[in-house]
């Protein structure tokens, strides 16, 4: 799981969102947007973006991302 601190950029996995760090309380981090609106969201549901603004998911990372995934698929 990505250590995160206030003022760092990062990007919510199931949204899209994008804002920088503001708040951090335990499991949870507070983001606020580029529209001025703060979020809340689970650490493990956010990946930290680079100062040059791409972004960059380490294959771990990726992983643990979608192990907490279900996929449903219909029965053939």
């Amino acid at each position: 799981m990505a250590v995160f601190k206030i003022g760092d950029w990062v990007e919510a996995l199931d949204d899209d969102f994008k804002g920088r760090v503001t708040a951090i309380h335990g499991k949870i981090v507070q983001v606020t947007g580029t529209d001025g609106f703060p979020m809340e969201f689970p650490k493990d549901s956010l990946v930290k973006m680079p100062s040059d603004g791409g972004l960059r998911v380490t294959h771990h990372e990726a992983a643990l991302a979608k192990e907490g995934k279900e996929v449903f698929r219909k029965k053939p």
